[in-house]
């Protein structure tokens, strides 16, 4: 009887050690977990997915596809060109969320992929040739994309939660408003 007693006792001790050692609110406890976003704008698609951690930490990742029609942009005149253009982007950092205010502290990104591919009755026969302007919009692509990141996405950002529910999540920030949906891969 005093073991089984003693049992008891010591499991609810744990029980309570493991309930105190979760700290965080309602709010908190909603947000974890992956949230997606997809932004379609004329020629670009955005789709974002971020996971918050319990332990206060968060990893974002972002990819961005545009098609550029050169002609369209007064790059060339009258050549059938079409530039097609994939982006991947992660970070990560610390988050918290207090008084409605979601607050990202983003520590670290990396420009995981670039792909510059063009298609048109236009481009270039040369494989050379051809290799040459890929390879050189890579490279341009990625130091304005670098320079983006490090402006954009490193450092504190801060973003007012207009709904939080099991499926969705509604931020507005100096962006404008955010629309994210629950994600299960």
């Amino acid at each position: 009887m005093k073991r089984k007693f003693l049992n008891v006792f010591v499991m609810s001790i744990l029980l309570v050690a493991v309930l105190a050692c979760d700290s965080l609110n309602s709010s908190e406890r909603l947000l974890l977990g992956k949230w997606k976003n997809v932004i379609l704008d004329d020629n670009v698609k955005v789709e974002s997915i971020t996971e918050y951690k319990k332990d206060g930490t968060f990893c974002s990742s972002m990819k961005a596809e545009t098609v550029v029609n050169l002609n369209d942009a007064e790059i060339v005149d009258t050549l059938d060109i079409q530039e097609l253009i994939e982006i991947r982007i992660s970070w990560k950092g610390t988050w918290s969320l207090k008084d409605k205010v979601l607050e990202e502290d983003a520590k670290t990104f990396n420009i995981d992929n670039i792909e510059v591919k063009f298609v048109g009755s236009d481009v270039p026969d040369d494989v050379k040739v051809r290799n040459d302007v890929f390879e050189s919009e890579k490279r341009q692509m990625y130091k304005e994309w670098y320079s983006f990141c490090e402006k954009e996405l490193q450092g504190v950002s801060s973003s007012q939660v207009k709904k939080l529910n099991k499926l969705e999540l509604v931020t507005l920030d100096k962006d404008g408003e955010a629309k994210y949906q629950r994600y299960e891969e």
